[in-house]
């Protein structure tokens, strides 16, 4: 995990306790979570924008951790 991912993955278990409770609150499984913070899978900007109102990031922050 890189970490971009790393970042991502602190701040989902700030502010969600667990990845699971992020993942259903995306409307997503555990697996794709974990597979879009391992980078084996893409995040798609829709699953950004929306990640980013659950987490409270602001578009300032997006590149902090969504990119390389």
């Amino acid at each position: 995990m890189n970490k971009i991912n790393s970042k991502l993955k602190g701040r989902i278990i700030e502010k969600f306790n667990t990845i699971r409770d992020f993942a259903k609150a995306m409307g997503k499984t555990q697996n794709t979570i974990t597979a879009k913070l391992k980078g084996t899978s893409p995040w798609k900007t829709y699953e950004i924008d929306l990640a980013c109102k659950l987490l409270d990031i602001s578009q300032e922050q997006i590149s902090l951790y969504f990119l390389p």
